[in-house]
């Protein structure tokens, strides 16, 4: 019973003694504010903006008031990043030796320059008088056509004529051009789908480049209609949301 009682005060003295020469295998909790700076040097709390954990590969967000917390070890980055403000990395240094820090970062915002549009005024085009031409149909004779009113007793009819013809030629015209339509809606709807949800703009809130972002714009795709009308926050929101699906997608596939 001694030597086991001495065999257990050697093995937590020598854990002991290990961590404090090797201080990187303890978390350093760090903590803050993030501050929104703007051109008249206003500085007001920042919401919402996107904390990521380089080598971990998670995140967190700011809250309402700018607050944040999250752990790292000694020599870790986080990446801050947020719609309408520049990046900031920030680098916990490697011998860092507390257990804890608080840290204010501000972010400036960031400007957006739209190219210059020049509308010139077009006059209407000049439409001469209208000439009717005239336009030839062809309608098979009556006798060339079996219709019910024809047939004999041994012969049945077919049940059309000449109006049933031209009908069915029409038609099918009205069909072929209402669905060129659809098919035009549709594309227009997929660029429009492709300019807002484009890869910068993913990039810079998640902060995913590369193949990482590849695979989460596969991965990643919210419905068409959704991402054509919704607002910008709620738009950040459902991409967050899909961030941390994506870090954990092993998890969310079980599930699914």
């Amino acid at each position: 019973m001694t030597k086991f009682f001495l065999t257990l005060c050697l093995f937590f003295g020598m854990s002991a003694l290990l961590s404090a020469q090797n201080p990187n295998i303890l978390s350093v909790k760090v903590s803050g504010q993030v501050l929104s700076r703007s051109d008249s040097n206003r500085i007001t709390p920042l919401s919402a903006v996107n904390i990521y954990h380089k080598r971990r590969r998670i995140g967190t967000i700011s809250d309402g008031n700018g607050f944040f917390s999250i752990n790292l070890l000694r020599g870790d980055t986080i990446i801050f990043s947020r719609i309408g403000y520049g990046t900031v990395t920030y680098i916990l240094p490697g011998n860092f030796p507390e257990k804890k820090v608080d840290i204010k970062l501000v972010m400036q915002e960031k400007p957006y320059t739209l190219r210059e549009v020049k509308i010139v005024a077009v006059p209407p085009p000049k439409i001469g008088p209208l000439k009717k031409q005239p336009k030839y149909v062809y309608v098979p004779p009556t006798s060339s056509v079996r219709t019910l009113s024809n047939a004999g007793a041994n012969q049945p009819g077919l049940g059309i004529g000449p109006i049933s013809l031209l009908y069915d030629a029409f038609s099918k015209r009205a069909k072929e051009k209402r669905l060129v339509a659809v098919l035009l809606e549709k594309d227009a709807k997929e660029k429009a789908y492709q300019a807002r949800l484009n890869p910068d703009y993913v990039s810079e809130l998640t902060g995913f480049y590369g193949s990482e972002l590849d695979e989460f714009m596969a991965f990643c795709q919210p419905p068409t209609d959704f991402v054509l009308a919704a607002e910008e926050y709620d738009l950040v929101v459902a991409i967050v949301d899909c961030q941390k699906k994506f870090q954990n997608k092993d998890a969310y596939y079980q599930k699914k």
